[in-house]
Order: C-alpha cells, then sequence, then structure tokens
C-alpha cells in the first residue's frame, strides 16, 4: 500500500516592536515570545505503521526587518531575518514499529526564517491603507534529537517557496 506522511508546523509570536529610520530605510527590530509546534505523522496502516513524532514548545524570538522605497509611487523593497529558540517536548508516537513510542522533555528546536520581496502601499482613504506583498521565504526547523536517527526519520524541516500577503491597515 502506499504510504503517507504528514508535515504540520504552527508558530504563534508575541512580540514588541522598536520602528526606526536609518537614512533611506525603515528599520524594524522584535523580540518577544514565540509558541510552535512541529508534527511528522503517519495515518495509513502500512509497512512503516500509524504514528507520529511531535515537537511542542516555548521559547524567545528576535527579529530584524529593514524596507527601503523603490522611488515609484508606494513600491518598495524589504527583507527580514528572524530566529527563535524553543524550549518542549518530543513525543515519539511509534512512526515505526522498531522504534518504542517515548517523550523527550526539555529539548530545543531553533527556528530561523528569512524573506526577500518587493511591497506596493496605497492609500485608500483617510485612515485606510492597502498593501500588496510577494516574497520569497524560506523556514528551517532544526532539532538534534531525532534529526541524526540511523533510519532517517529526522526532525529537521526546510521550507522554501513563493508568498503573497495583502494586509488592510485601518
Amino acid at each position: 500500500a502506499p504510504a503517507e506522511l504528514g508535515v504540520a508546523a504552527e508558530a504563534a509570536d508575541l512580540e514588541a516592536v522598536l520602528n526606526q529610520k536609518l537614512r533611506h530605510f525603515d528599520l524594524e527590530i522584535s523580540g518577544g515570545v514565540r509558541y510552535g509546534k512541529l508534527e511528522y505523522s503517519n495515518p495509513s496502516a502500512t509497512l512503516f505503521g500509524i504514528g507520529k513524532v511531535a515537537f511542542e514548545g516555548i521559547g524567545p524570538t528576535l527579529g530584524v526587518a529593514a524596507r527601503r522605497d523603490l522611488g515609484v509611487q508606494g513600491l518598495s523593497l524589504f527583507g527580514n531575518l528572524r530566529g527563535s529558540m524553543l524550549v518542549g517536548d518530543v513525543r515519539n508516537g511509534s512512526l515505526l514499529p522498531f522504534m518504542p513510542a517515548t517523550t523527550f522533555e526539555e529539548e530545543v528546536m531553533l527556528i530561523g526564517e528569512n524573506q526577500l520581496g518587493v511591497a506596493w502601499k496605497h492609500d485608500l482613504g483617510q485612515h485606510l491603507q492597502l498593501e500588496l506583498r510577494t516574497a520569497w521565504e524560506t523556514q528551517y526547523w532544526f532539532s538534534n534529537t531525532v534529526s541524526d536517527d540511523v533510519y532517517g526519520i529526522g526532525s529537521n524541516l526546510a521550507l522554501t517557496g513563493p508568498s503573497i500577503a495583502v494586509e488592510l491597515k485601518y
């Protein structure tokens, strides 16, 4: 039977932000706390069995972002970097038959992110602003706990690709 492997990643941040102008750049420095969850699952009854491996934790996050207007009305170039260090538990729900179900406590998950793209802003009225953004972004989740096992299961995850955002500010 064909095997399935599900991957789910969640993150939520609570941050304080400092905005600063430096010559032609708008800078943003942020810091706070992040909750994150990364899960691999195999929902099918196959040779690999039914099970999942999940990390869930909380920890500090720091970020820096820069934006520069391109001279065309409302068009700008932007980029950002963010790093997080989460402490939490890795739960192995026996993804493979020969791996026992167990929990590894107080494990560390590092998350690195970057983004580079273009944005366009347009004022729609007295207190209303529309912003359209497109970017290439990368996110990397890294943990030593089960990343280098002999069976190649791993807990490391790299995501990369284009993103599109529409933001309406009031």
